[in-house]
């Protein structure tokens, strides 16, 4: 029994390891790019100005918007870490990024990260009412 403990604990520090090391690039691409010019860290969002053609955010607010209007290395990274891992290591997955969903948390500043992965968990476990649109990275 011990030793599976030791297996477990091993594993999840693995896990916790790799998810930090996306979270760390994050911050990183947080404090380069900061919201300017409609990104947030590695996210990039084209927004519309007034006057101005083109910009994602009609596509972002239809029903049938583009799953792809909304890109994010480190999210994807994030995401296909999530799908290679096993059962139970889904599960310590989410549970890392969980606990980090805090005020006195290291990754704070790139919670949204971690609910944009999060909520990309959820509708890729097929939850249609909530995201119909979700697209596997």
């Amino acid at each position: 029994m011990i030793i599976f403990i030791r297996i477990k604990l091993k594993k999840m520090k693995m896990i916790s390891e790799k998810i930090k090391i996306a979270l760390n690039e994050e911050k990183r691409d947080y404090k380069a790019n900061g919201r300017h010019h409609g990104g947030l860290g590695s996210f990039n969002i084209r927004i519309q100005q007034p006057g101005s053609e083109g910009g994602k955010i009609p596509e972002i607010l239809k029903d049938e918007s583009d799953p792809n209007a909304i890109k994010s290395n480190n999210a994807e990274i994030l995401l296909k870490l999530w799908m290679m891992l096993d059962f139970d290591e889904k599960e310590d997955f989410k549970s890392f990024l969980l606990s980090e969903l805090r005020k006195d948390s290291h990754y704070n500043d790139v919670a949204y990260l971690i609910f944009y992965v999060l909520s990309q968990i959820i509708c890729s476990l097929g939850n249609a009412l909530i995201c119909p649109n979700f697209a596997e990275p």
